[in-house]
């Protein structure tokens, strides 16, 4: 009995449970205003996303659909959704609020009771299942592509390098930092399972004759199973491993950003939570 609940207990830190709605719309620091943090969200989503359709169409005529087998391309497409999720969750709060005085929105949340074992509405925990992918794997691309693949004449231009391999991990370590997303250690599955799904998705192309624009049999030079099979495996093991690292990087800045609001915004943080609840719990 004993082994069966701890393995109850292992389940439930796996799913994405157990966390109020109100950590997925608001900064972790009550001294920023809610709808500043909102608007920021908003401005970088609706930046990130004119980007990320600029590019795709950019690339288009070059790459066709094989836009879509590289891990940048896919990891940017992640954030945009993270992003667009985490704004549309923000906006439906911040309405709340506002079309709500105290009193009314006491007395919709009133017979409101947040269950321990499923608290998150559907649209929360799509926020927080792309959020694990998006963080981890947007520091993964980035240093893979500066510390591997990246050459000083290669052809993407300086804007682009630095919106699909800087601006991406800069976002999502804001969001690590400032948002009150919760950070798990046991989440780190979904980044993984992204990690291997990305490995067999190469493994697929490879063995269907898939090939770059310049005709190579690969998609990244440094995942070649055609020319240099054993030194491929070499990189995807390393890539699975350095994802999970990835995601433990994100967990410290969490606990970092905790070990901050503790010491200096504990105080703050309580005096609002109430109301922070209360309106995430109401209707519009």
């Amino acid at each position: 009995m004993e082994e069966r609940g701890c393995f109850r207990n292992c389940l439930v830190w796996l799913r994405l449970t157990n966390e109020h709605p109100t950590l997925f719309t608001k900064s972790q620091f009550t001294g920023l205003n809610p709808y500043i943090f909102t608007v920021y969200r908003f401005v970088v989503t609706l930046y990130l996303t004119a980007f990320a359709c600029w590019y795709t169409a950019a690339s288009a005529p070059e790459y066709g659909w094989t836009y879509l087998v590289y891990l940048t391309n896919l990891t940017l497409l992640l954030v945009v959704f993270y992003l667009i999720a985490s704004s549309i969750n923000s906006t439906i709060v911040l309405i709340r609020r506002f079309r709500h005085t105290t009193e009314e929105v006491v007395s919709s949340s009133s017979s409101g009771t947040i269950d321990g074992n499923n608290a998150l509405p559907f649209i929360y925990k799509i926020q927080w299942f792309l959020y694990n992918m998006a963080a981890a794997s947007s520091l993964l691309v980035v240093l893979i592509y500066w510390g591997a693949i990246y050459t000083p004449d290669t052809d993407v231009t300086v804007f682009t390098d630095l919106n699909i391999h800087g601006l991406t991990i800069l976002v999502m370590a804001i969001e690590t930092l400032v948002s009150a997303v919760p950070v798990r250690m046991s989440h780190g599955i979904y980044p993984l399972a992204y990690g291997v799904f990305y490995v067999i998705l190469t493994v697929i192309f490879w063995a269907a004759g898939g090939t770059d624009p310049n005709g190579n049999a690969y998609i990244y030079s440094i995942i070649d199973y055609e020319e240099n099979a054993d030194f491929a495996v070499i990189v995807v093991i390393g890539a699975l491993i350095g994802i999970i690292v990835c995601h433990v990087a994100m967990w410290l800045l969490f606990k970092l950003r905790m070990k901050i609001v503790t010491k200096w915004f504990e105080d703050n943080t309580r005096d609002e939570e109430t109301e922070g609840e209360q309106v995430a719990t109401s209707g519009v």
